[in-house]
């Protein structure tokens, strides 16, 4: 497409010499040189954008074209190695990656790549490691964040992950997926409250996300447990100090929790639908 505007020349000289031509019956040399220019360019243009076409054809004809020009581009190995992860082909994947930082060592986005290949073969501790050091280039890199906290979250380590996933959402407040995995490491910590928050705002951004549903029902329903516990105990307290203004309303407080057991039906019930 490069040569479009060449080949529209080409094209006019060539309908200028026609026109001439049918003004004369034999035409000039000039005319007839002319229009064999014209004519050369516009093959010529053709060639090049068909060869041009091959090259662009897919990922893989693309990145192994530019590697044939440049084998020590690292954007090129990193971009090939994120088409075959797309594709599955890991190992190979990750194999570019390696040449990248090979090459560059302080790239980040190979880093954080590779990182995520790792993760997927489960080798959790090897892609921890390669997204600590795609924060430690770029400290705002906000995919290494919440890869981290995915990672971190695998291996049990929820107020880490925690953290990270929070990064994540400080520069990208709108990331559905986050405010779903931070909620998931916060109901396992026993922060259900903040837990339910973040379900609650991943819907606001995603509502058919039936991973955040189920959680945010299976978040609600253990609250309501506990609600129910309390309000036995607040139960006991009032009845033996009917005066403490404070416990009523704790009981208070409680007993208007009870009243999410409907809405943890309604977000099982839409989970269950969306899955």
């Amino acid at each position: 497409m490069a040569g479009l505007g060449w080949a529209i020349l080409a094209g006019a000289g060539l309908l200028s010499c026609w026109r001439s031509s049918r003004r004369s019956k034999t035409g000039t040399p000039a005319t007839w040189l002319l229009a064999s220019l014209a004519l050369c360019v516009v093959v010529g243009l053709g060639v090049l954008n068909w060869n041009q076409v091959q090259v662009w054809h897919d990922s893989e004809t693309l990145w192994t074209h530019a590697l044939s020009i440049d084998p020590q581009s690292p954007i090129a190995h990193n971009d090939w190695g994120t088409a075959l992860a797309r594709q599955g082909r890991l190992a190979k994947a990750s194999e570019h990656y390696r040449q990248a930082l090979e090459i560059r060592p302080d790239y980040a986005p190979a880093h954080n790549n590779w990182g995520t290949a790792l993760a997927q073969q489960g080798r959790l501790a090897e892609a921890i490691e390669h997204f600590r050091q795609a924060l430690r280039l770029e400290p705002n890199f906000v995919d290494a964040h919440y890869n981290l906290g995915m990672a971190l979250a695998q291996q049990g380590k929820l107020a880490e992950a925690s953290e990270h996933y929070r990064q994540t959402l400080q520069s990208k407040p709108d990331y559905a997926d986050a405010h779903n995995n931070l909620g998931a490491a916060l109901a396992q910590q026993g922060k259900l409250a903040e837990a339910i928050e973040h379900f609650r705002q991943a819907l606001r951004l995603k509502p058919d996300f039936p991973d955040a549903h189920n959680n945010l029902g299976a978040a609600l329903a253990q609250q309501q447990g506990k609600l129910a516990d309390l309000v036995e105990r607040y139960g006991q307290a009032v009845r033996l100090k009917v005066d403490d203004a404070a416990t009523q309303s704790n009981l208070l407080d409680a007993l208007r929790g009870l009243g999410t057991g409907k809405e943890h039906a309604a977000h099982g019930r839409k989970g269950e639908t969306a899955e």
